[in-house]
């Protein structure tokens, strides 16, 4: 017999269930009604109250089996061995209401209790507000999934080929309506004020390109923006014509961004429109370079002079009107020939120029003739030769010749910037995604854990959460980027269409969170999750960018980690209707949401929800069963009704019924 109160069996006595003790003073066996909670005497020394050793309960503790007989006690003494233990009877009382004053459920056993192995920082964690806990760790795991995922990204980096530097013959009109001020029909032969504007334009189109090859070229340093006083095309050519009555060739090609300007700077106005003449001299210019070759024309009228110019002077509007309709048809037939040659055209139109004549010029619905092209022998990755019209007014030619440059040297994106195929791409975006979303659902099953004081991670929630991750973070990767493709000539659809990617990684990862939190509605944990992967995204994208594209997307990684954390926690919290409070100490309490789902209170890790030390390995057992909130008293093979306010101790653990008001 044990020192202490000691505990015969639990017996039936009509409908009550009798909870038999033995005194430790004078040995003698004797039987209460299990409900009774106030402090028990020996009726034999009643002066003597019956009590339990330093450290254990105030009260004796029924054992967690039953007697084999209803009404017969079990007597204990001195040399009585312990009494037998049978299974419970087969006619079971009506399920009573349990009293707010629960038992203490313990191990009956000296053996050592099984013990959660919780590092000190799962100690930190026990306790905690969990919308935190869920907040940092999600952080932490997308933060640790998108260092993987870099290494890979930047592993399996294939860089694209060099581009192609250009051959690029600027064609400006110099005509004498370049030189009418203020919408006048007065020439300005001394200040041309359209045409000294259109100059300076000219000059910042050679750094423009420059700055655009650079960024064309992987790892290169991009040229500073501010700067136009580089010398060096970066291997790209640029040559000067001019026409006016008559074409001129004012540079031929050349890499001196030097003689370009002062080229540029020696044009002055020469007469009519010879747009024909202009053409063919900037053709013969570049027609012979193996570089992707484009012609940028600029002007402000229509063509007035036909190809070879003027042999008499124009005596009528009749031959004058004749003379023009020739000019255009010479025009568009020079440009023609251009584009058989594989060479763009790209128009600027200012002033009176009939943008849907330059649209002809321009060739805008052309595209690349594939059998001409081998014919001349022209460049491999000429692009197609559809061209452009890019309408002008006063004030805003810089930006039209850089909006030219643009055109001729994209900025890359996306695939683009690797040698990648489409579906390479896809798969190496999956894989990114996949391991962001490893980190994340592991991290928040550990936080889950940690939070309750069971073990950081079983091998079982481990391959769990690790497949699943990877799933969910292909399948957003890859929807992502399917989304993405499409739309490549709009930023805005574009950053819509990760948003989209984001918003389904947060909705199943949130799904999958409701495996391993206890009645987690699983279609609020996906609304939550997808609602912490959109708001994720949008913070991704405001950082990735100004950030630079290693940091950026960490940073971003992590804040995408941190709202669907917090969104699935926020969702869990807000919509519960009952749950229990687990109290370790006074500042270490956590809450179990209540549900279908029973919630186990118990020394093994594995099997229980909840840790609780020195308890049975699977002591109770809560769950809602219909508007009822039913605790399961495992080891004595009984449920009982609870309410709200219910408290038991189990273990090293007091657990309080709470539900929504």
């Amino acid at each position: 017999m044990r020192p202490v109160a000691s505990i015969g069996a639990v017996h039936y006595k009509g409908s009550l269930i009798m909870a038999d003790y033995s005194c430790p003073s004078c040995s003698h066996a004797f039987s209460v009604p299990d409900w009774l909670k106030a402090e028990i005497k020996c009726p034999k020394c009643a002066a003597k109250a019956v009590s339990a050793a330093p450290g254990t309960s105030t009260a004796p503790q029924p054992i967690a089996t039953r007697s084999d007989s209803k009404d017969r006690p079990t007597t204990a003494g001195p040399s009585a061995p312990t009494p037998p233990i049978a299974t419970a009877p087969a006619a079971r009382p009506e399920v009573p209401r349990a009293s707010l004053d629960a038992p203490t459920i313990a191990a009956t056993t000296t053996t050592s209790q099984p013990t959660a192995p919780t590092a000190p920082f799962g100690k930190w964690l026990l306790g905690r507000n969990k919308i935190a806990i869920f907040g940092i760790l999600g952080a932490l795991g997308c933060l640790i999934g998108a260092i993987l995922g870099e290494i890979y990204w930047q592993g399996t980096y294939v860089p694209p080929p060099a581009p192609t530097p250009d051959a690029v013959c600027l064609l400006i009109d110099c005509s004498d309506s370049m030189g009418m001020n203020d919408g006048t029909a007065i020439i300005d032969r001394n200040q041309p004020r359209k045409l000294n504007e259109v100059k300076r334009a000219a000059k910042l189109f050679g750094p423009q390109l420059s700055r655009l090859s650079d960024k064309a070229q992987p790892g290169a340093k991009p040229t500073s923006e501010t700067n136009t006083s580089e010398t060096d095309l970066k291997n790209n050519r640029i040559a000067v014509v001019s026409f006016g009555t008559l074409a001129n060739t004012a540079r031929h090609l050349t890499g001196d961004l030097s003689m370009v300007e002062s080229a540029i700077d020696g044009i002055s106005l020469a007469g009519g429109t010879n747009m024909s003449d202009g053409l063919r001299t900037a053709l013969e210019e570049i027609q012979e370079s193996k570089l992707i070759r484009t012609i940028v024309l600029f002007t402000d009228g229509q063509p007035t002079v036909p190809a070879g110019g003027l042999t008499n002077v124009v005596s009528s509007d009749e031959e004058r009107l004749r003379l023009e309709a020739r000019a255009k048809s010479d025009t568009l037939a020079t440009a023609e020939d251009c584009r058989k040659k594989g060479v763009r055209i790209i128009a600027i139109a200012t002033g009176d120029a009939d943008v849907a004549f330059l649209k002809e010029v321009a060739g805008v619905n052309a595209r690349r003739d594939e059998d001409a092209r081998k014919k001349e022998d022209v460049a491999t990755n000429q692009p197609d030769l559809a061209g452009l019209v890019i309408p002008t007014t006063d004030g805003d030619f810089a930006k039209s010749f850089e909006k030219a440059a643009q055109e001729i040297r994209p900025p890359m994106i996306g695939s683009q910037a690797t040698a990648d195929s489409q579906s390479r791409t896809l798969l190496r975006v999956g894989i990114w995604t996949a391991l962001l979303a490893l980190g994340l659902s592991l991290a928040l099953i550990a936080g889950q854990n940690l939070y309750v004081g069971r073990t950081i991670l079983s091998a079982t929630e481990g391959s769990k959460g690790a497949l699943g991750g990877i799933a969910a973070g292909f399948v957003a990767g890859a929807a992502g980027q399917l989304l993405f493709v499409p739309f490549g000539e709009s930023p805005t659809l574009q950053d819509a269409g990760r948003i989209i990617g984001w918003a389904v990684l947060g909705a199943l990862v949130g799904r999958g969170m409701a495996f391993f939190v206890p009645n987690l509605a699983p279609r609020r944990a996906l609304a939550g999750g997808a609602a912490g992967g959109a708001i994720g995204a949008i913070c991704f994208l405001a950082f990735a960018g100004p950030l630079g594209d290693t940091f950026g997307r960490l940073l971003g990684a992590a804040i995408l980690g941190a709202a669907i954390g917090l969104l699935v926690a926020i969702i869990e919290s807000a919509f519960r209707k009952a749950w229990l409070e687990i109290s370790y100490g006074p500042k270490e309490i956590v809450t179990v949401n209540l549900g279908d789902l029973p919630v186990a209170i118990g020394s093994d890790s594995k099997a229980c929800a909840v840790f609780a030390m020195g308890a049975p390995a699977i002591a109770v057992r809560y769950s809602i069963a219909g508007a009822e909130i039913q605790c399961e008293e495992v080891a004595a093979e009984r449920t009982l009704t609870v309410r709200p306010g219910d408290q038991r101790k189990v273990g090293n653990v007091t657990v309080t019924v709470c539900a929504a008001k």
